[in-house]
């Protein structure tokens, strides 16, 4: 017997074969194998073999890619095999193909915003459209957050401490803070917070807004995917696609980097010892004064955690003589029942 014979005659379904199908995306499975059966019908294909499929995925291969085509495969692979007891798994033309396909494609990197475009768009994009973006913008470069963790963020995971918030991202075992600034991003923040309707059953922090109000529906990832275009769009930056999803976490990482070459302005602290994990501890300049290149003040922060409680201290003196500075002027740290955690300390000092 051919292959081409064995190809085509279907094979019952059996229990067994049809438990392969998953019942959850059964239908996207069945809408997958009812498309190639449509294309085998315009063709005039009566058996399917592996230079049928070749065809049919290098017809696909114009539009979608490369892992788009990995998962028509899947879908095929369990589909044919249930309806016609044929392993397409065998054809290893058809899985070079595929991966010539995959390999082929290079990723493109997010565009990432700077400091003065981030500052800009909190500024002047008007509240009533924007208001979340706004805070996910802030808490997602704080916090070099991805859409998942935006996504995913509950109430209960940020405390707000009058003049810093403290966010913990559970998932990933990460806890960072928002310090308040010239630009007061707090304000933002406490606005949408305020804005939760009473009702709502779930405790999901982003709610999808519009027109002003926050309705009980919480925010997809795909929103928060699509939100640094908009926000490009706003700007009216050129290429407003190519900040993708990935553009938060990319813009804190550059921030970061960038950071290191300047004095520090924002403070990070430790997870407390109860955490499985050390926190990520990250310095991202976003306040105006960074852009400065002098300043008539000069401050001393400490940020202390211990396991009760957090105390944020500091001292601010605009005569200060700075010629008799040294580090007897700090305050003194005490630390307690601390295991398990990193303690940053950042000094900043700004010469006239």
């Amino acid at each position: 017997m051919s292959l081409d014979e064995d190809i085509a005659s279907p094979n019952p379904q059996t229990e067994e074969s049809k438990a392969i199908l998953p019942e959850k995306s059964k239908s996207v499975y069945q809408r997958a194998h009812g498309n190639f059966t449509n294309w085998c019908t315009q063709k005039n294909v009566e058996t399917i073999t592996e230079n049928v499929l070749l065809a049919y995925f290098s017809e696909k291969s114009k539009n979608y890619k490369g892992s788009s085509l990995w998962t028509f495969y899947s879908m095929l692979k369990s589909t044919i095999f249930v309806e016609r007891g044929l392993n397409i798994g065998k054809f290893g033309n058809l899985i070079s193909f595929l991966k010539s396909k995959a390999g082929s494609e290079k990723p493109k990197k997010s565009k990432v915003l700077k400091k003065e475009e981030v500052t800009r768009f909190i500024k002047s994009a008007p509240d009533d459209t924007f208001l979340m973006a706004k805070v996910a913008l802030i808490l997602g470069i704080y916090g070099g957050c991805s859409r998942e963790e935006l996504t995913n963020l509950q109430v209960d995971n940020i405390q707000d401490c009058e003049s810093v918030l403290i966010v913990t991202l559970q998932k990933s075992c990460r806890t960072f803070t928002v310090v308040n600034n010239e630009q007061n991003f707090l304000k933002y923040y406490r606005k949408y917070a305020g804005l939760r309707p009473k009702d709502v059953q779930h405790r999901r922090f982003f709610l999808n807004y519009r027109n002003g109000k926050c309705s009980s529906q919480p925010v997809g990832k795909n929103t928060f995917g699509s939100m640094p275009t908009k926000m490009a769009e706003f700007l009216g930056l050129p290429e407003p696609s190519l900040y993708t999803g990935h553009c938060f976490r990319r813009t804190s990482s550059i921030l970061l980097g960038d950071s290191h070459s300047r004095q520090p302005i924002a403070w990070r602290y430790s997870s407390k010892s109860k955490q499985p994990k050390e926190a990520t501890h990250q310095k991202i300049i976003l306040e105006p004064s960074s852009f400065q290149s002098s300043t008539s003040s000069s401050s001393k922060s400490l940020v202390v955690e211990n396991e009760n409680s957090i105390e944020i201290s500091s001292l601010q003196n605009d005569n200060l003589d700075y010629s008799t500075l040294n580090y007897s002027n700090v305050p003194s740290v005490t630390l307690n029942n601390c295991s398990n955690c990193k303690i940053s300390i950042h000094i900043h000092i700004q010469d006239n």
